[in-house]
């Protein structure tokens, strides 16, 4: 931090001089800075904390430590997650179509360019798989429930999404040889 900078701790600033008295047990110092230039993210030197600035705001994060097993299954959940998210996106933007052409869906050909005026992230369209080549008018799909509209990709299966906008997450079949 440069000179000049104003900085104020709840509990006590973190070198305290002895016989001071210490912030409450369990409880983080609370450090607040105002007009911080840094060159970049500063870690702790016992590395538990990392601070960085961000518009002139220092900002400080607990590091916290997590096996990588641990963090590739959050990256699935997120993956996965992300591609619910894309895929409903996806379907309303289909019914939004179709609302505004008498409930008649996009002819599957002319589909992406039909929809993408209807996705704030026209990069979701190259994602999403549509799958749907029945009726054109949604009032005479007889179970909305049931007819898919297309799907996404995800890992470990694919976020499916259903003509009444319902989306469902439908993990991949297991693998493997039948057992005799």
């Amino acid at each position: 931090m440069r000179q000049g900078t104003q900085v104020a701790y709840q509990g006590g600033p973190p070198n305290q001089e002895k016989g001071a008295k210490p912030a409450a047990e369990g409880s983080a110092p609370l450090v607040i800075a105002v007009g911080v230039t840094t060159d970049g993210p500063r870690l702790s030197p016992g590395g538990q904390w990392v601070a960085y600035a961000v518009d002139g705001a220092l900002m400080v994060r607990r590091i916290f430590m997590m096996p990588v097993s641990k963090l590739a299954q959050a990256k699935v959940v997120a993956l996965r997650s992300l591609a619910v998210t894309t895929a409903k996106y996806a379907a309303l933007a289909t019914i939004m179509y179709a609302v505004d052409w008498d409930d008649q869906l996009s002819d599957p050909a002319f589909w992406a360019s039909d929809v993408t005026p209807y996705m704030q992230n026209a990069d979701h369209i190259n994602s999403f798989i549509y799958t749907y080549n029945g009726t054109r008018n949604m009032s005479e799909i007889r179970d909305p429930k049931t007819t898919v509209l297309g799907y996404m990709l995800g890992p470990g299966g694919r976020a499916v999404v259903y003509a009444d906008g319902d989306t469902k997450w439908i993990p991949d079949p297991p693998t493997g040889g039948a057992k005799p």
